[in-house]
């Protein structure tokens, strides 16, 4: 409903003779001396030197430096109520790719980015500031279960805090809204387990599909449930600008330059310039059939600051997360690797990771079995972020995917217990 352009008027007032100004001196009023009026003028006078001293100090007061940073980020003006009143039309997502004219899909244009029948509007959130400057050191060991779902390929927390699932049970991409007690199934039957990246600067999903038969990468924008086509393979090949039928990690980086782990061919491949020209950046070359950098991947992380591209892997029938460095497309185990062991601050060749995930400065993330520990750029040993055996807090048993959302606040899907937990952040790196 829109609200009424129709404003009432409201008039308010006080009687002409509110306020009457007695003039007239009776007979009986004494003369004022001269040395009175004197000393009046100077009180009043030294009262209206204060007053405007007073002024001017509040008018001149220096302007808080964080209110006036604009932020490159767009938020929805429009907003769903509830998700049990929303009607969403389950469509197949690849009658939705045919209507679309070819030139608009594969146009980059400001047009095609943001779709007319939303609008949108800058914004600027101290929170989102506070974000781009502040590492989350603590989060709160007691985690609240914000919903339950099996067979989660992927997940991402958008700005507005909606949470959508790649379920590939379902072929269903999923939608929940913050509170929602039931998900809205977009392309239901039709949306492939894949993984989803989400790019804040341009309030964008990306996902990977196959249409008719060819791979591609895609995306949605603004909320819009019409997928827009960033830039299509050109087969299934072992050439630089093909891709397999198997992709198990995205990344898209500031420049909207699109990193693709082609786990089938054991590599990472940058696509740029809307995946016209592309870049070898991570593993096997097309005529090193016997090289293991990259095999059996399912994650991928990308450090643009310094330059790192981590990859989990499997190394000795055991996962590992390798790290490539400096623009060489071969990499360094730094997690895992070696022999199992129950030790909680075991140094990082020991540990078996399952999940990996990057804050701001490098700092790197793991999801290991029944916890989450934190270790530095250098593989340093940090500490446990959340879960082990020792906490009083929520409990996680096999950690598997794990994001952040705006705030900095942690978001740990548990494999074995199907629950997706939020852990508030305590602490940052700006105030402990």
């Amino acid at each position: 409903m829109h609200e009424s352009d129709e404003l009432s008027d409201f008039v308010g007032g006080v009687p002409n003779n509110a306020l009457i100004l007695q003039n007239e001196r009776s007979n009986n009023d004494q003369p004022v001396h001269p040395a009175q009026n004197l000393i009046y003028a100077s009180i009043i006078g030294l009262g209206l030197f204060f007053i405007i001293i007073f002024i001017c100090m509040i008018w001149l007061r220096p302007r808080k430096h964080d209110e006036s940073i604009e932020m490159n980020t767009f938020v929805i003006v429009s907003t769903i109520t509830t998700a049990t009143t929303t009607t969403v039309k389950t469509t197949k997502l690849e009658s939705i790719i045919t209507r679309q004219k070819t030139t608009s899909v594969l146009t980059s244009t400001t047009t095609t980015e943001t779709p007319s029948s939303i609008s949108v509007r800058p914004t600027t959130t101290r929170n989102q500031q506070v974000l781009d400057i502040c590492i989350p050191i603590s989060w709160n060991q007691t985690g609240e279960i914000l919903l339950r779902s099996d067979y989660v390929e992927s997940f991402i927390v958008d700005t507005d805090l909606n949470i959508y699932i790649s379920n590939s049970n379902l072929n269903t991409l999923q939608k929940w809204l913050p509170g929602a007690d039931k998900p809205i199934n977009l392309f239901q039957g039709h949306f492939l387990g894949t993984p989803l990246f989400y790019h804040s600067l341009t309030n964008s999903i990306y996902f990977y599909y196959m249409f008719h038969d060819v791979p591609g990468i895609y995306k949605l924008v603004n909320g819009n449930p019409t997928p827009i086509r960033v830039f299509s393979a050109n087969g299934t090949g072992w050439n630089i600008n093909e891709l397999d039928r198997g992709c198990n990690g995205l990344y898209v980086d500031s420049k909207n330059d699109v990193y693709v782990l082609d786990s089938g061919h054991h590599r990472v491949v940058k696509w740029i310039n809307n995946g016209t020209s592309q870049i070898l950046v991570a593993g096997r070359k097309q005529d090193e059939s016997n090289s293991d950098q990259i095999d059996m991947a399912s994650a991928l992380a990308v450090d643009e600051q310094n330059n790192h591209i981590y990859v989990q892997t499997h190394l000795k029938f055991r996962q590992a997360i390798r790290r490539f460095s400096d623009g060489s497309v071969y990499g360094t185990v730094i997690f895992g690797g070696g022999p199992k062991t129950a030790l909680s601050d075991a140094p990082a060749d020991y540990i078996e990771p399952q999940a990996i995930l990057l804050d701001k400065m490098g700092n790197v993330l793991i999801g290991e079995s029944g916890k989450v520990t934190r270790w530095s750029i250098n593989a340093e040993y940090l500490g446990i972020a959340i879960g082990g055996v020792s906490t009083n807090g929520t409990k996680m048993s096999f950690p598997d995917r794990i994001a952040f959302d705006k705030y900095g606040n942690l978001y740990v899907y548990d494999h074995d217990e199907k629950k997706l937990v939020r852990f508030n952040v305590n602490s940052t790196s700006c105030k402990n």
